[in-house]
């Protein structure tokens, strides 16, 4: 992807929560089976990195959750 467009799909998708991902997921997916999407390989392109960016939320937010649960201080009183 030539580095314009990479920094436009960047300014796109950062900062998106997983749920905002999956509706522009779908949007996309929409508007390609409509032939509403004029430059398809753009739009594959963006949904390659949409796929990427909805695996790096899941990878943060289990890494958090993890860190809590495996963080005494953090867990609940009556799961100690």
């Amino acid at each position: 992807m030539h580095s314009s467009i990479e920094a436009d799909v960047k300014k796109l998708l950062d900062g998106k929560s997983f749920a905002e991902l999956e509706s522009l997921h779908l949007e996309i997916e929409s508007e390609m089976r409509s032939g509403k999407a004029k430059v398809v390989e753009y739009w594959v392109a963006v949904l390659k990195r949409i796929l990427i960016y909805k695996a790096k939320v899941l990878l943060i937010y289990y890494k958090i959750t993890d860190l809590h649960i495996s963080n005494e201080t953090c867990l609940p009183v009556w799961l100690v």
